[in-house]
């Protein structure tokens, strides 16, 4: 027997079951019926050699969800310490734990909260800003400066980069690029902020930088947000800076957290990685 398992939280994966045999399949489109709403009514697909697929339709008035709930009721009221079948039992649930287990060490598998306390005491540590970039195509150009700080605490960003003063707007199908960048806390509405809004909040701040901007000179805009890319260095920053080498066998670890006493730049993290390279070469 050969089994085939694919799982993701972020990823869109298709949600079927098929089992294959000698004399044909049986595909079950929606095994999760997870509906805390409606009832999903289930389906069973079974396609034998040189047969015409026939379908099996499993009607149902109540939710999986219900279903689940009346199970335990019953087993509760029963006087039952686990389910019958066809529930899963106890050793059906220990040995999916044991499953995953093996799954993990297999491929090198460590959660954080399972590395050692002095480890997590001594690194897990500090505070990082989260970055967020405002990217607006504009149809002529805001200013004569490729880089502007904004230093002003009212402003609701701290840098102003006119690329295309740069670069000419050609390279860009003569678009103005302006970018806006700014550094949040994590928990600042900006990282769940709509762009629209986000644009028609900065616009009357680039209008005081040029008296002559208006918002129709906007053409289209991009927003971007990084969390955690700025870390806040403190007097005692540099003890907590973790080494290339963690409690996980196999498993390095370089970041934007090791490149004290610069600053977050492309080019130190090029130098970070080389660096790490050099040391695993050793």
């Amino acid at each position: 027997m050969v089994a085939q398992l694919s799982t993701a939280v972020t990823v869109a994966l298709e949600n079927v079951v098929r089992i294959f045999g000698t004399e044909g399949q049986i595909t079950l489109p929606n095994p999760w019926l997870c509906n805390r709403v409606e009832p999903d009514q289930g389906k069973i697909i079974v396609q034998r050699k040189g047969e015409p697929a026939r379908e099996i339709n499993i009607e149902t008035s109540v939710t999986s969800y219900s279903f689940e709930a009346d199970v335990v009721g019953n087993a509760i009221l029963s006087g039952a310490k686990q389910a019958p079948a066809p529930a899963m039992s106890w050793d059906d649930s220990l040995g999916n734990i044991r499953t995953l287990d093996l799954w993990r060490e297999s491929i090198g598998l460590t959660y954080e909260s399972e590395l050692p306390g002095a480890y997590r005491q001594r690194y897990e540590w500090g505070t990082a800003y989260g970055a967020h970039c405002l990217i607006l195509a504009l149809d002529r150009p805001l200013t004569d400066v490729y880089w502007l700080n904004i230093t002003d605490p009212g402003y609701p960003f701290m840098a102003l980069v006119e690329h295309t003063n740069m670069r000419s707007p050609e390279e860009y199908g003569g678009r103005h690029l302006v970018y806006l960048g700014m550094y949040r806390p994590m928990s600042d509405p900006i990282f769940s902020t709509s762009r629209e809004a986000i644009v028609a909040s900065v616009a009357p701040y680039l209008s005081r930088i040029n008296a002559s901007f208006d918002a129709s000179w906007i053409t289209d805009s991009w927003a971007f947000g990084a969390p955690f890319a700025q870390p806040i260095v403190t007097v005692d920053y540099r003890e907590h800076i973790p080494p290339f080498d963690t409690p996980i066998p196999g498993v390095f670890m370089a970041n934007m957290f090791q490149v004290y006493p610069h600053d977050r730049g492309q080019n130190y993290s090029v130098g970070l990685a080389e660096r790490l390279v050099e040391a695993l070469s050793r």
